[in-house]
């Protein structure tokens, strides 16, 4: 029989274009042109990419139950999303783009869906050192940032209320855990390239450690030792069960001391309590009692800051009172501005990606440093995001990483694992003819968020050049933000022009009633009338109704 010539056609998409993807989303930033330069560069990149990444997800068929299971988890839970922008009373343009800071709105979540798809379809068992070697070197580049930040060296005038360390992700906290999930696979980076690189392989563990140190966040030094926890009890399983068997209880027994020490009690307590967890419980009780008052579909994505003065008990209105637009738990936001179902749907993604690494460590049947690696970044991210906030730097990486692991479950474990599955017909070829679909896509992302990005821009010259016309341009410019209202409002109002900082105050109120911000405007305005004043103390007192203060006042 003769051989006959196979034709296959290589993926214009690929692995490398994934793990760019993340590593650019955690290192841009562009303080000299954006006031939200920390967020809006990375959600404008990672959704430019997702979009060009959309059709070949489409186009590249694959016959696997597995497959079929992501798509129904992923498409019910943006179903979920949808219904829940639909059935609140958020602003439409708020829950698409997310909050001013944060960034994580519809569009956020619907590109980071597209890249657990494609990180599936495309990562094979032999891709994931690329993972490693990716998050190694942007982890590289952004705790060597973190640490001339610390010295006074910068690029621009941060303004910051914590230790002045935001590195490229945005606070202390986000850099800290970032470099935390990154210590594991920094670890093995330099252990691989000592031989090439023996001194630059000898420093890349100390700059870790001391970013982490210089951070001053407990985010690091727990995600730090659940990456090294998990990395050494996968391979303690391998070598030895005996061991295992004794290092298992031990290991949970240190992940109760933490949890202790978090919480202020234990022997842990001076090194891991911070009097942040105070507001963090704080923000916990108000997150579950919106739950509870909204279990179907929750006040809006990424909508809860306009909601978290209305369901804030009277206890914790007379603690630290902070104000917040996040729950800090992953779970919790998903639940307040979602619903129950998007809360469980979350849960279940993780399940599935704990279920796909359990069967390809099985399929593998021996200790595999990349996978263990990955595994610790995977399970670091999930430790960090019951006590923190969503960021799209940690977000993207922990969509890559769980997309990878199913992508490598899925296949066979070596270099012949396409060829093997293409004739089981598991993949059909990639038609080129859909190329040209990948730059359609990417035109029209551009056009979605280039308002976004120059309505943050117009904000950004308005502060430069003190223009009090420019700024009220900006505070109207579509997608209206409640956030960039308030900081431009406030501007004005600091600046003693009370007549556009009132302009301002009422259009906010216009796109969004349920923003207290935009009421304290008024409230505050000397050029508002009686009536205006009046309205908006009562307004405020409906969004905060256990303000003490400004009862006494009514």
């Amino acid at each position: 029989m003769k051989n006959q010539k196979r034709t296959v056609t290589k993926n214009y998409i690929s692995p490398n274009l994934i793990i760019f993807t993340a590593s650019l989303v955690t290192l841009l930033l562009t303080p000299w042109m954006n006031v939200d330069s920390l967020v809006v560069p990375k959600l404008v990149v990672l959704s430019c990419v997702s979009f060009y990444i959309f059709p070949f997800i489409l186009m590249k068929k694959m016959n696997s139950l597995t497959i079929h299971l992501l798509y129904i988890l992923l498409g019910l839970t943006f179903l979920q999303m949808l219904l829940s922008t639909l059935m609140s009373d958020s602003p439409i343009e708020q829950q698409f783009f997310g909050r001013t800071g944060r960034g994580l709105g519809l569009m956020a979540y619907f590109s980071l869906f597209v890249l657990i798809i494609a990180s599936a379809k495309l990562f094979r068992y032999k891709d994931l050192s690329k993972i490693i070697n990716g998050i190694a070197l942007t982890s590289l580049v952004s705790s060597l940032y973190s640490i001339l930040q610390k010295f006074g060296f910068d690029i621009t005038d941060w303004y910051t209320r914590t230790n002045g360390i935001i590195g490229t992700i945005g606070n202390p906290n986000f850099q800290a855990a970032f470099t935390g999930m990154a210590l594991v696979p920094t670890a093995i980076f330099a252990y691989k390239n000592r031989r090439k690189s023996k001194y630059f392989s000898f420093i890349l563990m100390p700059i870790s450690l001391i970013t982490i140190y210089y951070c001053e966040s407990t985010q690091g030094y727990i995600t730090s030792f659940i990456s090294i926890l998990s990395y050494i009890l996968v391979f303690v399983w391998f070598k030895s069960r005996v061991i295992f068997r004794v290092f298992l209880p031990l290991s949970m027994f240190s992940i109760g001391l933490i949890i202790l020490g978090i919480i202020n009690k234990g022997p842990l307590a001076y090194f891991l309590y911070k009097a942040s967890i105070e507001s963090r419980f704080e923000f916990w009780r108000t997150s579950w009692k919106t739950t509870l008052d909204n279990p179907y579909f929750g006040v809006g994505i990424d909508s809860l800051g306009d909601y978290s003065r209305v369901y804030r008990s009277t206890k914790d209105s007379l603690g630290i009172n902070e104000n917040f637009d996040n729950a800090h738990n992953y779970f919790l936001e998903a639940a307040a501005t979602g619903g129950f179902l998007l809360a469980i749907l979350n849960i279940l993604l993780i399940i599935f990606v704990i279920i796909m690494f359990i069967t390809l460590q099985r399929s593998i049947g021996k200790f595999d440093e990349n996978l263990a690696g990955i595994f610790g970044i995977w399970l670091a991210f999930q430790s960090q995001s019951f006590i923190s906030p969503g960021t799209i730097p940690l977000l993207t990486w922990n969509a890559v990483v769980s997309g990878s692991i199913i992508g490598a479950a899925l296949y066979n474990r070596n270099e012949h694992d396409s060829l093997t599955a293409d004739r089981k017909g598991l993949i059909k070829p990639e038609l080129t003819f859909f190329k040209p679909f990948s730059y359609l896509f990417l035109i029209i992302s551009i056009l979605i968020v280039f308002p976004y990005f120059k309505a943050d821009k117009l904000q950004y010259d308005s502060f430069v050049k003190s223009d009090a016309l420019l700024a009220v341009q900006a505070a109207e410019s579509y997608p209206e933000s409640t956030v960039r209202y308030n900081q431009i409002g406030l501007e004005l109002l600091k600046s003693n022009l009370p007549e556009q900082a009132l302009e301002v105050a009422r259009s906010a109120i216009e796109f969004n009633p349920n923003a207290i911000t935009a009421w304290s405007l008024i409230y505050m305005n000397p050029n508002a009338t009686e009536n205006e004043r009046n309205r908006a103390l009562s307004e405020i007192l409906r969004l905060d109704p256990n303000n003490k203060q400004l009862q006494a006042t009514k």
